[in-house]
């Protein structure tokens, strides 16, 4: 039995590694539909889709596409319809964010309201907020076109 936990330990510690390197490439690929700012891994922002699934101004959802420094993030792939992606910078003042409770939840619909639906503002941390900015991207979803957002 010991034997066992050694080898499992053995394979899931270069594990790790790879997923540190695939959330830096998933950042990467972000990059060039959210700014480059979002690669960073010591600002913090999140990348959040509140038209899901058809976009705007029909989508009933929210799908989180980073949560944070430590998070993944999640390139647009709207299925139809223009679907606004808001960018939101915050300070160091927002806990959820530098406690990296939220992590996790990158490649997730919010199903808590964790996030305004209006502006992509984390709730927690709306006093925290240091700037924002939306994108818009409609289908194909697995290359998305820039479309107009929407006033």
């Amino acid at each position: 039995m010991i034997f066992t936990c050694l080898l499992l330990l053995q394979h899931t510690q270069p594990a790790t590694g790879l997923q540190k390197a695939s959330k830096a490439h998933m950042k990467g690929a972000c990059a060039t539909y959210f700014g480059a700012e979002v690669a960073s891994t010591t600002r913090l922002f999140t990348v959040v889709d509140p038209d899901v699934p058809s976009g705007y101004p029909s989508g009933g959802s929210t799908y989180i596409h980073m949560a944070g420094p430590s998070s993944s993030c999640r390139v647009p792939s709207p299925p139809s319809g223009c679907h606004r992606y808001f960018v939101v910078e915050y300070s160091s003042d927002c806990a959820d964010l530098t406690n990296e409770s939220l992590s996790g939840l990158s490649g997730q619909t919010d199903t808590q309201s964790l996030f305004s639906r209006n502006n992509g503002v984390l709730k927690s941390c709306a006093s925290s907020v240091i700037s924002s900015k939306e994108f818009c991207y409609e289908p194909p979803s697995a290359s998305p076109t820039k479309c107009d957002c929407p006033a």
